[in-house]
């Protein structure tokens, strides 16, 4: 093997893998196969060719292809010109039947009929109008299924899920399709859109062609959203129709608070800002309750907020007195407006919680600071610091679990001896000053 036919694969081998990370993505394949050999390849005779990885039909040609021609042009052996040529050609077909086989085909059966899943919001926040008015819609669904007559192979098959917080399929009478909407107890806001597509895409027939109707409110959280785009992609990549149905909500004003954000550390003795996210239909003027840890908020227990419609921030003092959990909940009052103007009373509350870090314990050991500066500066930095004699270190591993830090200072090697010194390394952390 030649230097040349070395460099034309390295070169074909680049180009592929160019072609692969910044060519455009291909789509599957689908070809459909003459009766003929339809036949003899399937009994059941599905005529319908499926390449899941299409564009290894050219990256390999592209990759191999360059070094086979160059070796078939310095080849050592003595052929005729007629040989060589029918050696490449052999070379090739070898190389475009491997490339088949990497491509993944398969035959796909045909599509016989349909499988239509339905899928309703039964969440807090769709009122009793929309509720009834998704019965309605299901209903007319299964209505029109069942007009069809006959056990046809592409008659229509129908399926029922409801979700709130979480999905299920809901059973249809074989006789009448009767079914019956209610709310999931404790459910809540919560509008699982990305479960209840995937059970319903679970619940297709796969030998049918999938459609699923989304049936909501639309209403959602940020993380809702972004996971019920997620499945619907995936529904599209796999050629799954999605069909969505809403229906105009009785009240359309509401207030809400969105959430509740804490910084990201938080200390013992530290006051902070807790940010509270409201969002409200129209103006309006309302009070802001807010509770640390389920008890009115000393420093600000509540505030006179002015909505002007749409998203705002409302930032609010608070202090961390003890170390661990901190609960801060905010609730609007919104017990004055009128029921047009807030659609829903569950989310005019929210709350958050985050870890208060306690102060750090330091034991300061020596005699090297007597003016005491460097204690000072570590409780200034919010430290918690014991100042001890060097004979007051402690000669057992338990006397310094408590700390987290121990500093000593010129403290003379007979104060420390070589079992102490191990105990302090292994007990926690230790640091020299001179």
């Amino acid at each position: 093997m030649t230097r040349t036919a070395l460099l034309w694969l390295a070169l074909g081998l680049a180009a592929a893998a160019a072609l692969h990370r910044f060519g455009p993505d291909v789509p599957v394949l689908l070809f459909t196969l003459p009766e003929w050999l339809a036949a003899r390849l399937s009994e059941a005779g599905d005529r319908t060719l499926v390449l899941a990885r299409p564009s290894v039909l050219w990256l390999m040609p592209v990759a191999l292809l360059p070094f086979l021609v160059a070796v078939a042009r310095r080849s050592l052996v003595d052929l005729p010109a007629w040989q060589v040529v029918l050696q490449l050609g052999a070379r090739v077909l070898l190389l475009l039947a491997l490339a088949l086989a990497l491509a993944a085909p398969s035959l796909e059966a045909p599509r016989r009929g349909k499988t239509v899943v339905v899928a309703v919001d039964v969440s807090a926040s769709v009122d009793d109008g929309q509720l009834a008015a998704f019965t309605a819609m299901a209903r007319d669904v299964i209505r029109l299924v069942k007009a069809e007559t006959g056990d046809r192979d592409d008659r229509t098959r129908l399926r029922l899920v409801t979700y709130a917080d979480r999905a299920q399929a809901v059973p249809l009478s074989e006789e009448t399709g009767e079914f019956e909407l209610s709310r999931e107890p404790g459910g809540g806001l919560a509008s699982d859109h990305a479960g209840a597509l995937r059970l319903a895409e679970a619940l297709l027939d796969p030998d049918t062609e999938g459609r699923v109707v989304l049936v909501s409110d639309g209403a959602a959280s940020v993380a809702e959203r972004t996971d019920l785009i997620a499945a619907a992609e995936g529904l599209r990549r796999r050629g799954v129709a999605l069909h969505t149905r809403t229906a105009a909500p009785a009240a359309r004003g509401d207030v809400l608070v969105a959430g509740v954000h804490l910084p990201g550390e938080l200390r013992v003795g530290q006051t902070f800002d807790a940010a509270i996210d409201v969002w409200a239909s129209g103006p309006h003027t309302l009070k802001l309750y807010v509770e640390k840890d389920g008890v009115p908020n000393p420093l600000s227990p509540s505030v006179d907020v002015t909505l002007r419609g749409g998203p705002q921030q409302i930032k609010v003092p608070v202090r961390a007195n003890a170390p661990g959990p901190i609960v801060i909940a905010a609730r609007l009052d919104a017990a004055e407006l009128d029921a047009a103007d807030n659609r829903s009373l569950d989310n005019d509350r929210a709350a958050t919680v985050g870890e208060v870090r306690g102060r750090p314990r330091v034991l300061l050991v020596g005699e090297g600071d007597p003016s005491g500066a460097l204690a000072r500066a570590l409780r200034a930095d919010h430290l918690q610091v014991d100042a001890e004699a060097a004979s007051a270190i402690p000669a057992a591993a338990e006397g310094l679990q408590p700390y987290d830090l121990v500093i000593l200072s010129d403290v003379p090697s007979r104060h420390v001896s070589g079992r102490s010194s191990r105990r302090s390394r292994s007990g926690s952390r230790t640091a020299a000053a001179s």
